[in-house]
């Protein structure tokens, strides 16, 4: 069957499950995709992480985990980080919020975001030099973890900070809760540094003392005694489960995935126990790091996962591919296999390390996941039959509604190169209308988008009107003509699933434009909307669809259309019309008409709201073509 994708100007609506037959769920698959700051420069640049999410989205890439945490520097403005180390964010980046637009971006695809905090428990990355902790060591030498004779721990390159220590403890959840308290996540990831110690620390005053406590007697030498390991790694998987039940807390829907070592390896070196982690319940997602370079040792490795894994909590297991590091790139044929191995034995989806990899070899890889694999949409699973991240809503300038009198001076290169670029010289309460349709009533952070432009003389704020359940309110905005892409004007309540704002000069005779609008829903303002995993889903077969000649003019409307259909063969011909909640809205008698004969109807809908709605056209009961309807009042 065809799926019958309801969409209003780019928007794609994710409606509610209704009693209509022709509904049905999206696929549920974990597509991930791990973003860098190591050889790579998507962070580097709004536009480049405008383009790279773009791309992604068109691959079918549904979860973006970019790293926000290594190196001893945030890859966000942290209060935290600026606190303890005396830095906002990592210097590159200095002066932008490369999250922020990751955020922004990957939700306009409908995409989830977990930030990565790569490096975790590891200070620093020394490589062959003495270990000296970095930055976190000359501050806060009391933090590192050190062995059974003193020095600082060093394991594969990395200094490691005592996880295990209550003030570095502390420092982590502050870091994580801060990113969860500033921004409109869907979950947080943690990899094999977190939460992490090697199995040779342990051995500070602040551990020796509180194991002391506990047990009597210190810690014996040999770091690779059973019950110390034990007694170790039970302290970071209590840090883990404290830790996500403090962001439960903030939000139940958001996931704690997790990407650590295998196991048992990653336990016997690194005191991670994932076995635990995914048995009790402590993380939602499970991505074990499947990072092998060919099939048989991948095979061994995943089967092993999964027999380790409870039978009920399997489905949590997603396959860690290492896509590409060094000069190694994946081949197209062992990704492949590894693939359909996943889905021979029930992944629900997999997660790539890391994005360069689908654009090596002119993106073969991405052309193979986009037209093999991930050919069909589909939403991150677990979510309970909900999905979190409906797409944006998108409207064009040239597409908002114009009330008013402009004097339009031409286009601007903005969204898809189509605003509108006005001189508003008249009285101001007139203005641009922007309305939407969106899949559930509730709060939604509105955009507008600046493509960079020189020599422009606009005025530098403007009114905006918003329309929604609080009634109308008036507020003035800032209009930022230097920041690149979306940004940010306001957060407005949305009733009967209509988004209207309206956009008015503060001052007569200056230059304006009017720019593309998105809405998004916004998660932390609205978390109990549920948005159910179902879609409109047109029956009827490929061959029919092409044939289908059923036209709708105006479209859309304000209330009334013309419906009308050329007959191909003889029979009872009606019209039924639904909302996106699969409410049967209208349904007209049956008209009878001959093959090659002329099915008309005036379709009035002045007692509904503005919105999408669907049509069926039938005859003699079975249904022959669905359109989108747009009414605009």
């Amino acid at each position: 069957m065809l799926r019958f994708r309801l969409a209003l100007i780019g928007c794609m609506l994710l409606c509610f499950f209704g009693h209509q037959t022709g509904l049905a769920q999206l696929k549920e698959e974990m597509r991930a995709v791990k973003l860098t700051n190591v050889d790579s420069q998507i962070l580097f640049s709004d536009e480049a992480i405008e383009e790279a999410i773009d791309y992604l989205a068109s691959i079918g890439i549904n979860a973006i985990l970019p790293v926000t945490f290594n190196a001893a520097k945030t890859q966000f403005p942290s209060k935290v980080m600026q606190e303890y180390l005396g830095e906002l964010i990592d210097p590159r980046m200095a002066g932008r919020d490369p999250f922020k637009r990751v955020l922004i971006e990957a939700h306009r695809h409908g995409m989830e975001v977990y930030p990565w905090f790569e490096y975790g428990f590891a200070a620093w990355y020394s490589g062959a030099s003495d270990a000296n902790g970095g930055p976190f060591g000359s501050k806060y030498p009391h933090w590192l973890s050190v062995d059974v004779n003193g020095a600082i721990t060093k394991k594969n390159g990395f200094d490691w900070l005592n996880g295990l220590h209550p003030e570095v403890q502390t420092f982590m959840n502050r870091l994580v809760l801060e990113m969860v308290d500033t921004y409109d996540l869907d979950g947080i990831e943690f990899s094999d540094r977190i939460p992490a110690l090697p199995v040779e620390g342990g051995y500070d005053s602040v551990t020796v003392q509180l194991y002391r406590s506990e047990k009597g007697t210190n810690p014996p030498d040999d770091y690779r005694d059973s019950d110390w390991k034990r007694w170790r790694a039970n302290k970071l998987s209590d840090f883990y489960e404290s830790l996500r039940d403090s962001v439960k807390k903030r939000d139940q829907q958001l996931i704690v995935a997790s990407s650590p070592s295998l196991y048992p390896w990653g336990y016997e070196e690194y005191l991670q126990d994932n076995v635990m982690w995914v048995n009790h319940n402590i993380v939602d997602h499970y991505i074990p790091q499947l990072y092998r370079q060919n099939l048989t040792d991948y095979q061994y490795e995943l089967n092993k996962t999964i027999d380790q894994t409870l039978q009920h909590k399997r489905e949590m297991i997603f396959a860690g591919i290492l896509m590409n590091v060094g000069s190694y790139t994946i081949p197209v044929t062992l990704l492949r296999d590894m693939l359909n191995f996943n889905r021979s034995v029930g992944l629900l989806g997999e997660a790539y390390f890391f994005y360069e990899g689908f654009k090596k070899n002119n993106g073969e890889i991405g052309e193979f996941l986009k037209n093999e694999f991930y050919n069909e949409e589909a939403v991150v699973p677990l979510r309970n039959g909900e999905i979190r991240r409906p797409k944006a809503s998108i409207i064009k300038g040239k597409d908002a509604i114009n009330k008013s009198e402009w004097n339009f001076s031409g286009k601007l290169n903005d969204f898809q190169k189509d605003s509108l670029f006005v001189r508003a010289d008249f009285n101001s309460t007139n203005g641009i209308r922007y309305s939407s349709a969106v899949p559930v009533d509730g709060w939604y952070d509105v955009y507008y988008y600046n493509q960079q432009q020189s020599g422009l003389t606009i005025s530098d704020s403007i009114l905006v009107k918003t329309i929604g359940i609080l009634g109308d309110s008036l507020i003035t905005i800032p209009f930022n003509t230097t920041q690149y892409g979306w940004n940010y004007a306001a957060s407005i309540p949305v009733s009967d699933k209509t988004a209207s704002i309206s956009i008015f000069p503060k001052e007569d005779g200056k230059e304006m434009y009017a720019p593309s609008v998105m809405f998004i829903l916004n998660r932390k303002k609205s978390p109990s909307v549920k948005v159910l995993n179902t879609i409109v889903e047109e029956v009827r077969s490929n061959q029919r669809s092409k044939k289908i000649d059923l036209k709708i003019y105006p479209n859309p409307f304000n209330p009334t259309t013309t419906v009308s259909y050329k007959a191909t063969k003889t029979g009872m011909y009606k019209v039924m019309v639904f909302s996106v909640i699969g409410e049967k809205i209208l349904e007209t008698r049956n008209q009878f008409v001959q093959r090659n004969g002329e099915f008309e109807y005036q379709l009035n809908m002045s007692s509904q709201h503005s919105g999408v709605y669907l049509l069926q056209l039938m005859v003699d009961g079975n249904i022959i073509g669905t359109s989108k309807l747009t009414l605009i009042k």
